[in-house]
């Protein structure tokens, strides 16, 4: 899927893979990937934040198209 961000002129290209627990998300050059996911807290209208236990880690993409991960 694509996401839209103002911010940073160009769409997010976020791909879910559920049955290897693992997103990706491009833009442009950078790429974000988190693979071991163990939830999802989805709030509608604002962001998802993806999460893994072991080791700990969380991939963020809000609805503006900002993107942090801490692995």
């Amino acid at each position: 899927m694509t996401v839209p961000s103002a911010e940073l002129g160009q769409p997010l290209l976020v791909t879910l893979w559920p049955s290897l627990a693992r997103v990706d998300v491009r833009l442009g050059k950078s790429y974000w990937a988190l693979r071991g996911i163990t939830s999802v807290e989805l709030y509608p209208g604002v962001e998802v934040l993806f999460r893994r236990e072991n080791p700990p880690g969380m991939l963020f993409v809000s609805v503006a198209g900002r993107v942090a991960l801490v692995a």
